[in-house]
């Protein structure tokens, strides 16, 4: 079941973003749109769509933009973006849906980070941002993406036709290749899916933000607006999990570190579930919902994070 969205990132969407960046006279629903995927992309038409917002002199308009130019700023000074974007293969490879990316790493190849990207293919910011953010680190890098409803659990497009093939295919293809470090990261609906994987290759720490813990069978199940019990039910049994018991017998080899906004309830509510295990440490960003990558970006800390986790863990 495919995930339709104007907010997924993908060619087709940077081709929208360019006709309305073009259009002489976009509605207010247009410019929002612009502008909210500009910043976290960005991308040369964030001013020319906040220009025009601001005219209308709303205070509630120009809260907005005000946010969203912290985010538009914060991903346009990550080094390398803006020649990254010019990089039409690059950037064709990074957008493109359900295709996944590596790279060899230039300082550290045998260090190898799977990032799971979100059913909008990204990870809050674009990919490209991302790849961008983590390439000074100077490690392998391997962008998983599934733009479908399933979040990876019928299927790991390109990699594997369901879970559990995947899951072999990736260890297998870690030891033969050499990874003798691995380490994972996931955001929101793809939180669930990189948690479970960590049982299932072998890993040395992981990365997540807003994730999914428990998507068990019970009155208590809620994952969210996305991943309903209906799409659950599509998703094989074996894989509805409640992963804090699991997480607790895998002992202390793989560290976990946990980010979650205070003003999230079903976050807070997932990270949580968590608490107590020796090896995992959670951490609440104050003010903060759904947001965290941005948070942190915003916060100036998403690469000491990423650094943290592959170099200090």
């Amino acid at each position: 079941m495919r995930f339709e969205s104007p907010y997924q990132h993908g060619l087709a969407q940077r081709r929208l973003l360019a006709s309305l960046d073009a259009k002489p006279d976009p509605s207010v629903k247009q410019l929002l749109f612009l502008a909210t995927e500009s910043a976290a992309q960005g991308l040369d038409g964030f001013e020319r769509s906040a220009a025009a917002l601001e005219a209308y002199g709303r205070k509630d308009v120009q809260r907005f933009v005000d946010q969203h130019r912290s985010v538009w700023q914060a991903v346009r000074a990550i080094p390398g973006l803006e020649a990254m974007l010019d990089d039409t293969p690059l950037a064709t490879a990074l957008y493109a849906i359900d295709k996944p990316y590596f790279e060899t790493g230039s300082l550290h190849p045998a260090k190898l980070l799977i990032v799971f990207t979100t059913m909008y293919n990204n990870f809050e910011i674009s990919n490209l941002a991302l790849l961008a953010l983590l390439r000074p680190l100077g490690v392998s890098l391997l962008f998983l993406k599934d733009g479908s409803r399933f979040n990876y659990l019928n299927a790991i497009p390109g990699i594997g036709k369901d879970f559990e093939s995947a899951a072999r295919r990736i260890a297998a293809n870690n030891a033969r290749n050499g990874f003798r470090e691995v380490y994972l990261s996931g955001f929101s609906s793809s939180g669930y899916a990189s948690l479970l994987m960590t049982m299932a290759v072998p890993c040395t720490a992981y990365l997540g933000f807003s994730i999914r813990s428990d998507i068990s069978e019970g009155p208590d199940f809620n994952a969210g607006d996305y991943f309903t019990a209906e799409i659950r039910d599509q998703v094989p049994p074996s894989l509805h999990h409640d992963l804090a018991p699991m997480i607790e017998r895998s002992g202390q080899a793989i560290a976990y570190r946990l980010f979650y906004g205070s003003l999230n309830a079903l976050d807070k509510r997932h990270a949580r579930h968590l608490a107590g295990i020796p090896h995992v440490v959670l951490e609440e960003l104050d003010g903060c919902s759904h947001g965290t990558v941005v948070r942190r970006l915003l916060d100036g800390q998403l690469l000491a994070d990423f650094r943290s986790l592959m170099f200090q863990a």
